[in-house]
């Protein structure tokens, strides 16, 4: 995986050390009665909250590994893996895209990959340029209006661009 991105998830396993994440839930548990995996998801759109309402705009970009963090706790006991399955290469469109979900992509099938929501200091943007996917990140929730599944589109990383249905000269091979 490399040392840079082996770092972003020694930060999130700091994040599931926290003691005020943990102590959140089981007050939850024991103060609501409801099953844990309830309490984690409400613990972690708590946190992501406050993450996303700070003004710094590296701490604003946790949010999204608190999500990520929480989603994985939740998952993993059921066996749940969400993974990406395609045999051909792909551009991946969605709302986001979570660091642990970026680092199990196959970069043999996915050509790049662009996002309605993010930023460009997040983990999935680090990610990615690090596994040196093309990414487009923050596109706004109207990109996912102007695209679906089977357009054929171009991701320029370096100029933020999205072309669906571009034209000859327009196309990357």
């Amino acid at each position: 995986m490399g040392e840079t991105n082996a770092q972003i998830f020694t930060i999130h396993k700091m994040m599931l050390e926290d003691e005020d994440y943990y102590e959140a839930v089981v007050n939850i548990i024991e103060t609501q009665k409801v099953n844990a995996e309830y309490a984690v998801a409400v613990t972690g759109e708590n946190f992501a909250e406050m993450f996303s309402s700070m003004e710094d705009t590296y701490m604003k970009a946790r949010s999204a590994d608190v999500r990520d963090i929480s989603a994985r706790l939740i998952k993993n006991p059921s066996g749940e893996n969400g993974g990406f399955l395609s045999d051909e290469k792909v551009i991946i469109c969605a709302e986001d895209l979570a660091p642990s979900e970026t680092v199990s992509l196959d970069k043999s099938k996915v050509l790049a990959f662009a996002t309605a929501f993010g930023s460009s200091n997040s983990h999935t943007a680090i990610l990615a340029r690090n596994m040196n996917i093309p990414a487009v990140i923050g596109l706004g929730k109207a990109f996912l209006t102007q695209i679906k599944n089977g357009d054929i589109a171009a991701v320029d990383g370096y100029t933020g661009e999205v072309f669906v249905d571009p034209d000859d000269d327009t196309k990357i091979l």
